[in-house]
């Protein structure tokens, strides 16, 4: 389904009498039909193929309808799967906007934008990401960034294995190459690490460990062909549609990368999410966003009732 066939479908729904008695329109400036005790001023929109349907344009043109006419009031715009392979576009101003792990909410003035733990942050890619959009808005951010604490990482480890593991298997072909795959199983293995670990005061520990358990990972992968050798393992980096890659780094090069994103992305940190969310979330007025990634019948982090599994 396009993004012109999507909004038709949105507009038939808030301008038209319901077909069924399911459906409630909104008498007081329409913004979206409901079913009985559903949740007004509330969109979510997510890919159930492969991308590139136009999710980024179709969340855009939703916050604009949903904030039109609402002053000072908030607009909750939330990301809740996926990670640094998306790529959602919209204009601004004649502007391509393209984002990957922010929320689209991050361009409209006004809004509160969530990171939440459904998704995947690799620390250094979001800030380049962030620096771009700051471009574009003349060196800041029209919206305020808010990341959950307890959002999982996927680090050039997790992109260092991925190589390593589509070398013996063809279940990763086609992917990006960022760690995705690999990102949300070592939630299911119990080896996450997340932004409150990168948070801690502790955090090198963390992060040692982390980088040699992965070091032991892919040198299994290794054969008389290949040298899985972490350090030297080319990976993908934001760039990764013009060629570019680099190599993991040895251990004191991984935490070094870590620590200057860590003091960068400090300030964005939130462990308070939750009680953001339910208190908008219990106001009717306050209207939502919910943009997930492609592959809905495709993402394992989602339970066949269509729950988000997050850590604890």
């Amino acid at each position: 389904m396009t993004s012109k066939e999507t909004l038709k479908i949105y507009k038939s729904l808030t301008k038209s009498k319901p077909a069924a008695p399911l459906l409630k329109i909104q008498k007081k400036n329409p913004v979206l039909a409901v079913l009985p005790n559903q949740r007004p001023n509330a969109v979510c929109v997510e890919d159930v193929f492969f991308g590139d349907s136009g999710k980024g344009s179709v969340v855009a043109k939703f916050n604009e309808m949903l904030k039109a006419g609402r002053g000072k009031k908030k607009l909750i715009s939330l990301r809740y799967n996926g990670g640094g392979n998306a790529g959602h576009e919209s204009l601004v101003n004649g502007k391509l906007v393209v984002t990957h792990q922010l929320p689209m909410g991050i361009i409209k003035d006004g809004s509160t934008t969530i990171i939440s733990r459904g998704m995947l942050i690799h620390p250094e890619d979001l800030l380049t990401e962030i620096k771009e959009v700051k471009s574009t808005f003349g060196g800041t951010l029209p919206g305020e960034l808010v990341i959950d604490e307890r959002t999982p990482l996927t680090l050039d480890t997790h992109r260092a294995l991925e190589t390593a593991l589509n070398s013996v298997t063809s279940g990763g072909k086609g992917s990006t190459g960022r760690g995705i795959a690999t990102g949300y199983a070592s939630f299911y293995e119990r080896i996450v690490v997340t932004i409150k670990d990168l948070m801690a005061q502790n955090w090198k520990d963390t992060f040692t460990k982390h980088y040699t358990l992965y070091k032991s990972l892919t040198a299994g992968f290794s054969n008389s062909e290949t040298n899985f050798e972490l350090a030297k393992i080319p990976v993908a980096t934001y760039s990764k549609e013009k060629g570019e890659k680099r190599t993991v780094g040895t251990e004191k090069e991984f935490l070094e990368r870590l620590e200057s994103a860590r003091s960068s992305i400090k300030k964005y940190v939130s462990k308070d999410v939750y009680s953001i969310l339910k208190e908008a979330w219990e106001n009717p007025a306050i209207p939502f966003t919910l943009e997930g990634a492609q592959g809905a019948g495709l993402e394992a982090f989602l339970t066949a009732s269509g729950h988000a599994l997050t850590p604890s």
